[in-house]
C-alpha cells in the first residue's frame, strides 16, 4: 500500500469514528432528554443510579484488552480470531460477574 493511500485510509476511518462518535452522544442526549421530560423524577433517578453502577462496573469488563488486542493483530492480522474468541470469553466472564454484583 502506498503513503497516499495509508494516509486516506487513515483519513477515512478517523473520520467514521469521529461521525459514529458524535451520532452516539447525540441520541443518547435524545433518549435522555426524553426520559427525563416523561418520566417522573423517581423514576429517572432510579435510571440515573443503574445507569451509573453499569457505567461504573462496566469498566471492569473492558480490562483494557481492546488496546492490547488492536496493537498485537496490527502486526500479526493471523491473531484476530483468537484474540477474538479469548477477549469475547473474557468480557462475558467479567459482564456475568458485573451482573451477579448488580443484583446484589
Amino acid at each position: 500500500m502506498t503513503e497516499e493511500g495509508r494516509a486516506r485510509r487513515v483519513t477515512w476511518n478517523s473520520l467514521f469514528l469521529s461521525g459514529s462518535e458524535v451520532l452516539s452522544r447525540f441520541f443518547t442526549w435524545l433518549t435522555l432528554l426524553f426520559l427525563a421530560r416523561y418520566w417522573t423524577r423517581d423514576y429517572y433517578g432510579q435510571y440515573a443510579i443503574a445507569v451509573n453502577w453499569v457505567m461504573i462496573l462496566s469498566t471492569l469488563t473492558g480490562l483494557g484488552v481492546g488496546t492490547l488486542a488492536v496493537r498485537d493483530v496490527s502486526h500479526d492480522k493471523g491473531l484476530a480470531n483468537y484474540y477474538l474468541r479469548n477477549i469475547i470469553h473474557l468480557r462475558l466472564a467479567a459482564s456475568i460477574l458485573c451482573v451477579v454484583a448488580l443484583a446484589v
